[in-house]
């Protein structure tokens, strides 16, 4: 209880505790959840991430009456997605909270082993119905030699060669079953011809039978077996070879799409540089027009569709909901099912599914019929829709989740590692944490251990290194698996500047790419303080001493002195400063450049910075001068000569030097990239561009 009194105390001395989505996790931490999922649904529309991070926190466990694993999932997958959409200032702000990518999928993974665990008890699993129908055939017997005749295909069916076929044809040509011995004639013809499978004899075939209708599948066959991999040059060396088989323009199409999967303009100028016979050089030059067109989702009608950078429709409103694009292709929704579209508004794959992630690197995890799958641009399935779980690929890789063990799919659509694991990271310089037995090891891409399952928590390796937790204790090793630094630290943070910060038995300090300890474990550890600034800057480090901030250089000098209540990093040669409750901004020689005269202070971002007073944000240059008055409730960091700002409740854009250049009418503001913002007042919405400064489209009403 003191622990978490403790941590309530450090949040709001340290100034983090600025609105309702820190009281939250504040709740939380003395698992005062009636309170604290109060206070994250009331967040959840300003702050999605971090609110719907803290409620997938609470409806996981099993100590409130809240406990709800859906639920959990539904939250913490909208806080996954939320957090690429969010700003830079709102990442930093909820980084304090210890909100971060890789602990939202920590989250994530343990929600998704609770449920597993949930459904092995139950010993009940879901199962994919799938129905197939029957068309048998009825035999009508009328008169003799019709029964005759089926008697005879009978028997000729018994014996199902190309000959008997032929004879039943021959001795009955007037029979109803003449067809269908037809069919199974040059059928059972084209199977004796190919029943060794190899390329060679379906070419055999089609030389000898080219009016026989199987020699589009055997002209299919070798198109397959020319292109097992799917491979750029797989396709190329076959269009090459087979100029006249019926696949050759598809082969064409999949060695441009492959090789221009990410619709870059660069990209499919380098395609027709590698590729000058390519047979439709119009839709080249179709897709490179479109590859620099900047296209924006907006209502109509109640329908979306898509405009350009210019305000006009570039794509008729059509769609229930339509999302940004993403390398070429948009995900749309129709009749309550997910497709995509290309920039020229053609439906590239139908609407069948659930739910889509946006393209990346060519590829896109789909749902459908409550299983996940991945889709490549191409239209190939590279993962079966069959899974509980799909990640993307890393290092070639993707692992997949099905009745709750992982494995692993290659880009070629094969599954290389059996889903044999209780969980399963991304690869990381050849090699991937696993759990086996509840202990963390690492495998290589061959699927052998390559690291034992020992460790009670193992970090993917970065720069020939790994941290590990042994025995209760925290140390690094190589890839393999000897301790570069051993296991004998309460905590160890990754490398900044050749330096990692370690710690042990409530002290901190920091070690060198040996492992051997370059500055000694001399200084106060805060879970909460530390956690935000545990790296070097510049070559400083912020460093607590007798509940004091001080900054040490990477010999370990101390060159602030510990004397400050909260200290940031320096930026434009000051650093924020706090003693008592008010900050104020020293340079590097520990002078105090501005008085202390703020409650709240950042760093410079282009020669401004963010301080409060009164309960007001404004922003000063380094000379104490007030640029922005203090008149706003909230105020980004500048960037790009811009900050985002709100007052009386609604949002604007203040330039460097006080100069409006959107007034505060908004309610809602969001950065869409290409120097373009989404805005939304009253239900409406409409795009500004920032670098003209003008409107580019509104929707009726706005």
């Amino acid at each position: 209880m003191k622990l978490r009194a403790l941590l309530a105390f450090v949040l709001l001395s340290s100034g983090l505790l600025a609105g309702k989505l820190e009281k939250g996790f504040v709740a939380l931490s003395i698992y005062d959840y009636f309170k604290a999922r109060s206070l994250f649904y009331s967040s959840l529309k300003k702050h999605p991430c971090a609110a719907a991070y803290g409620l997938a926190i609470i409806y996981s466990r099993t100590d409130n009456p809240f406990h709800h694993l859906d639920s959990a999932r539904k939250f913490v997958l909208l806080s996954e997605k939320s957090y690429a959409t969010i700003s830079k200032k709102e990442k930093e702000r909820i980084a304090r909270l210890n909100i971060t990518p890789l602990a939202i999928t920590d989250l994530r993974e343990n929600i998704c082993k609770k449920a597993f665990e949930k459904a092995a008890n139950e010993n009940s699993l879901d199962a994919l119905n799938k129905f197939i129908s029957d068309w048998p055939s009825a035999a009508q017997a009328k008169e003799a030699i019709n029964l005759r005749n089926a008697l005879a295909f009978s028997i000729a069916k018994k014996s199902d060669t190309w000959q008997s076929y032929k004879d039943f044809m021959e001795k009955y040509p007037g029979a109803k079953e003449f067809g269908e011995a037809k069919h199974l004639y040059e059928y059972t013809l084209y199977l004796s011809y190919t029943h060794s499978g190899s390329i060679g004899s379906y070419e055999k075939f089609i030389s000898e039978h080219p009016q026989n209708p199987y020699a589009d599948d055997a002209q299919d066959m070798i198109y397959k077996l020319s292109t097992p991999d799917g491979t750029i040059e797989q396709y190329h060396a076959f269009v090459k070879k087979y100029p006249l088989n019926r696949n050759n323009e598809a082969a064409w199409h999949l060695i441009y799409t492959l090789y221009t999967a990410d619709s870059r303009s660069e990209s499919i100028k380098k395609f027709l540089e590698a590729f000058p016979d390519f047979p439709n050089a119009s839709l080249v030059l179709r897709d490179l027009e479109l590859s620099r067109l900047v296209l924006l989702p907006v209502r109509q009608n109640n329908k979306w569709g898509y405009c350009d950078t210019s305000g006009t429709i570039r794509i008729e409103p059509r769609f229930e909901r339509c999302e940004q694009f993403s390398e070429g292709l948009a995900e749309v929704e129709l009749n309550g099912k997910i497709g995509f579209i290309d920039k020229a508004g053609n439906l590239v794959f139908d609407y069948r599914f659930q739910e889509v992630d946006a393209f990346r690197n060519g590829y896109c995890v789909v749902k459908e019929n409550d299983r996940y799958g991945m889709i490549q641009k191409t239209g190939k399935f590279i993962v079966p829709l069959e899974f509980d779980e799909v990640k993307d690929f890393s290092d070639g890789l993707a692992a997949v989740k099905k009745q709750g063990k992982y494995g692993y799919y290659n880009k070629s659509g094969k599954q290389v590692i059996e889903c044999i694991y209780e969980n399963a990271g991304e690869f990381s310089e050849g090699m991937a944490v696993v759990i086996v037995g509840g202990k963390y090891g690492y495998i290589s891409k061959a699927g052998d251990i390559a690291i034992s399952c020992v460790f009670e928590w193992a970090a993917p390796f970065s720069g020939g290194a790994a941290r590990v937790k042994k025995d209760g204790r925290y140390g690094i090793i190589n890839p393999k698996g000897e301790f570069i630094v051993p296991s004998e630290y309460d905590l160890v943070f990754d490398y900044s500047e050749g330096l990692a910060l370690v710690v042990k038995e409530g002290k901190c300090g920091y070690i060198g790419k040996k492992g051997e300890v370059a500055i000694p474990l001399q200084y106060d550890y805060s879970p909460v303080i530390n956690m935000q600034n545990n790296s070097f800057h510049n070559g400083l480090a912020v460093v607590i001493l007798k509940g004091k901030k001080g900054m040490i250089d990477t010999t370990g000098k101390m060159v602030i002195p510990a004397e400050y209540a909260d200290l940031l990093p320096f930026s434009n040669g000051l650093a924020a400063a706090r003693k008592k409750l008010k900050y104020g901004y020293i340079d590097r020689k520990n002078k105090l450049v501005i008085p202390y005269s703020y409650y709240y202070a950042s760093s410079f971002s282009e020669g401004l910075a963010l301080v409060e007073k009164d309960d007001l944000y404004g922003f000063i240059d380094a000379k104490k001068k007030t640029i922005i008055p203090f008149e706003y409730e909230e105020a980004s960091d500048f960037s790009k000569g811009m900050t985002f700002v709100t007052l009386d409740g609604k949002k604007g854009i203040l330039g460097s030097g006080n100069e409006p250049i959107l007034p505060c009418e908004m309610d809602e503001i969001t950065e869409t990239g290409n120097d373009i913002v989404l805005l939304e007042k009253n239900g409406k919405s409409a795009y500004f561009n920032l670098n003209s400064r003008k409107m580019i489209w509104k929707e009726e009403g706005f």
